[in-house]
């Protein structure tokens, strides 16, 4: 069982990194580029073609995070009280500004930019009251699109939002005897949901963005807290450690599997995709903490990877805005990656995405999480908390 006074757990934050290091490589390679002109750039493309689940990554990820500060104090009389308010603190106020930034540059102080390249970051917005109340993934499916690219990425907080309001109340109120058993019901119930859903919508875009449809990502992350808290349960696990690994094998194949059928938007990834992948990072995130040592431990411990996940909620907040702005003030056009400039564009925005992250956590979010932390205590032992030693916390 782990506890409160074991060593850090690096891996968690180069896991985080390598979440991060996936979107941020949709968002500026795959997702801009077009169409493959020839079979090297095929080749060179296709370990990326799954780059979008990143996001399922930080869903894994963030349900382990949460899900352990929550087993941990569940009997803790200001449970709620202060879980809310060290989210507030984490989460909200770098949020409310990036937002704030928005509203301001779409209406008071325009940034000097192409209009092509503008529009892609400025138009077509969602209402300014769901992005304040996380509740722009809705909205986002009412338009079928998720909108301005400077807000686009935040659907994902808005699923992790709403994730925050439904989770602390199952951990409380569910004895822990039977959580294990709901969440595993929940969990085989939401790819079913998926398919049911189908016939609603005219794409399968509300299947991507709304809670109801991807928490099996999340209540697996639950599922991995609860398993590292329970000495029988991690005891059978580092025992059998070849069987975790067994798994990543076959989940790894199924995912370029996932890629030969379309990857994102497609009836294999509504119907059974989301899942697998979950399940692969699931198991990428129990071979980082449970054995001793191995390839994917020394691939989440390398420290590159581990200053990512550091500042991984700022990369993800600033990345796409970044490089909007670097393409239209350097090339006059909207992000591309098809000529050798492109690619060194996409370089230049990623160092100035990695360094506003950078000042925002040690100076802004960083002393924010510690003020979170000092003014609200649970009133209660820690028994076996992994959130003290990270020194993060999960956001998006």
């Amino acid at each position: 069982m782990i506890h409160e006074n074991s060593a850090r757990i690096r891996e968690l934050d180069g896991i985080r990194g390598i979440a991060i290091l996936l979107v941020i490589i949709w968002h500026y390679y795959i997702a801009i580029a077009g169409e493959p002109i020839s079979l090297v750039t095929k080749v060179l493309r296709f370990p990326f073609y799954l780059a979008w689940s990143g996001v399922d990554l930080f869903f894994v990820l963030s349900g382990f995070l949460i899900g352990g500060i929550l087993l941990d104090h569940a009997s803790a009389p200001n449970y709620f009280k202060v879980f809310y308010i060290r989210r507030f603190c984490r989460i909200v106020p770098i949020y409310f500004i990036w937002l704030i930034l928005f509203i301001l540059f779409t209406s008071v102080a325009k940034l000097p930019l192409p209009s092509e390249t503008s529009a892609f970051l400025f138009n077509d917005s969602m209402p300014i009251f769901s992005y304040f109340s996380f509740t722009q993934n809705f909205a986002m499916v009412a338009r079928l699109s998720t909108g301005a690219r400077w807000l686009g990425i935040t659907w994902s907080l808005a699923v992790e939002e709403q994730f925050y309001l439904t989770l602390p109340m199952l951990i409380r109120f569910v004895p822990r005897r039977r959580l294990p058993g709901l969440l595993v019901v929940l969990i085989l119930l939401v790819p079913v949901v998926r398919v049911l859903s189908i016939p609603l919508f005219p794409s399968y875009i509300p299947q991507y963005l709304l809670l109801p449809y991807r928490a099996d990502s999340l209540l697996l992350g639950v599922i991995c807290a609860i398993i590292v808290r329970n000495e029988t349960a991690l005891q059978w696990m580092t025992a059998h450690i070849a069987v975790l690994r067994g798994m990543l094998v076959v989940l790894t194949v199924g995912a370029g599997w996932l890629i030969l059928l379309g990857s994102i938007h497609t009836f294999a990834a509504i119907s059974f995709g989301y899942t697998w992948l979950a399940l692969l990072y699931a198991t990428v995130l129990m071979l980082a903490i449970v054995p001793k040592r191995g390839l994917v431990k020394s691939i989440t411990a390398l420290y590159p990877l581990r200053v990512l996940g550091m500042l991984a909620y700022g990369l993800y907040l600033f990345h796409q805005s970044v490089n909007g702005i670097v393409h239209g003030i350097f090339l006059n056009q909207v992000p591309a990656f098809r000529r050798p400039v492109d690619a060194v564009a996409a370089v230049i925005a990623f160092v100035l995405t990695f360094l506003l992250a950078y000042l925002s956590w040690t100076y802004f979010e960083k002393p924010l999480v510690g003020l979170g932390h000092r003014f609200a205590k649970y009133e209660m032992p820690q028994t076996a908390t992994l959130t003290s030693e990270l020194g993060i916390d999960p956001a998006a």
